[in-house]
């Protein structure tokens, strides 16, 4: 499976924390090498995948002919906002 992101999910990047930056450029490097590493969790959660950024953060995908399409990384109380 390919895991890519967009232009669009590089503007909303920008805008989260430092810190979460770095676990999520650390963990999307260790999800292109291994998918299935358990510190993911990589899941589906209804129409989208998600996949563990830290503790308390997901990143969230939707999946297409290319493979998934990473758009949005969140902490986990909106994460339910969006799966509601």
């Amino acid at each position: 499976m390919t895991h890519f992101t967009t232009p669009e999910s590089w503007q909303h990047f920008g805008r989260l924390p430092e810190e979460i930056q770095r676990l999520a450029e650390k963990d999307f490097e260790l999800l292109k090498q291994n998918s299935r590493h358990p510190l993911l969790r990589l899941k589906e959660a209804g129409k989208f995948r998600t996949v563990r950024v830290g503790l308390h953060y997901r990143a969230v995908a939707k999946e297409g002919a290319e493979g998934l399409n990473y758009f949005w990384i969140c902490h986990h109380s909106e994460y339910g906002r969006l799966l509601s």
